[in-house]
């Protein structure tokens, strides 16, 4: 198959986003996870696929940099980055929790990209997202991906036209934020 965009890969898991990326004319050309049985999964699930590693072992994301893991920019950043903090189900600490921080993870690596940063940024986590702590970390998740990204619009779909696009799903069990750049 011929993949004309290329995507990245935080939080990998097993590989779920990527095969639906894959299907989708997406190819992910780098994977980060650091869960040595979810790797092991993941690499029978998608082929092809550069998973970072440390010393040998599946690299951690707070190990990991665009410049010093020879990060290859891509076209599509996908992070399902930890629910645990964010879920109902979960301790609700949100950003308290060391697990919530990770999302800065995500943050920072875009950074390292500089002027070659994804064009288009999603991510998947709890719907409780959305409302804890009387909504703030969803507002802390928007207001820290702003500046890292090039126009973030209404939580709702808006069309502003064909190169500018914020799409916000809430399903059952997860969230989806889509950003994509203003061309």
């Amino acid at each position: 198959m011929n993949f004309p965009y290329k995507a990245g890969s935080l939080f990998t898991g097993i590989g779920g986003f990527c095969l639906g990326f894959e299907y989708q004319g997406f190819k992910t050309i780098w994977a980060i996870e650091n869960d040595p049985a979810s790797v092991n999964t993941y690499m029978h699930n998608v082929n092809d696929v550069r998973i970072v590693h440390i010393n040998g072992e599946p690299a951690s994301i707070t190990d990991v940099s665009a410049a010093g893991s020879d990060l290859e920019p891509v076209d599509v950043l996908h992070a399902g980055f930890p629910c645990q903090s964010f879920s109902q189900a979960g301790g609700r600490k949100g950003f308290d929790d060391p697990r919530g921080k990770l999302f800065y993870e995500i943050i920072r690596i875009i950074k390292g990209f500089k002027d070659k940063r994804p064009p288009v940024l999603i991510l998947e986590n709890a719907p409780y997202l959305r409302h804890g702590d009387g909504g703030s970390w969803f507002i802390e998740v928007k207001n820290d991906s702003r500046p890292n990204l090039f126009g973030i619009y209404d939580l709702r779909i808006v069309q502003t036209d064909v190169h500018s696009v914020s799409l916000f799903i809430e399903m059952n069990l997860h969230i989806l934020l889509l950003w994509v750049r203003s061309k």
